[in-house]
């Protein structure tokens, strides 16, 4: 399990689908169940209509008073978002531990 020090770098740098606003869920099993129920075309629509591609600082990322942030739609974040950084690569957000040991 990869450790995340709740720095946020991810969400200013990487490129993902988001969802569009607080009732869109981009969760995996919540859109594998859409596919059982409707099928792949329901589904591809469901995300062009729910999701926006983020390129900048997150929507969802929130800045908390001690430093850290956090997701604001945390349980309905995308694949992308759950998947990053490449947990096969390393276990650890090697920018955040940087941050929050002030090497960076």
């Amino acid at each position: 399990m990869l450790t995340c020090y709740r720095c946020g770098s991810c969400c200013h740098e990487m490129v993902a689908m988001v969802p569009k606003d607080e009732s869109s869920n981009l969760s995996p099993d919540f859109l594998a169940n859409l596919e059982k129920s409707h099928g792949f075309d329901y589904v591809d629509e469901y995300i062009d209509n729910n999701s926006v591609l983020q390129g900048m600082r997150c929507q969802w990322l929130r800045d908390e008073p001690d430093g850290t942030t956090t997701c604001l739609v945390y349980e309905k974040r995308s694949s992308d978002c759950r998947n990053y950084p490449d947990p096969t690569i390393t276990s650890f957000c090697r920018v955040g531990k940087l941050k929050m040991t002030g090497e960076l």
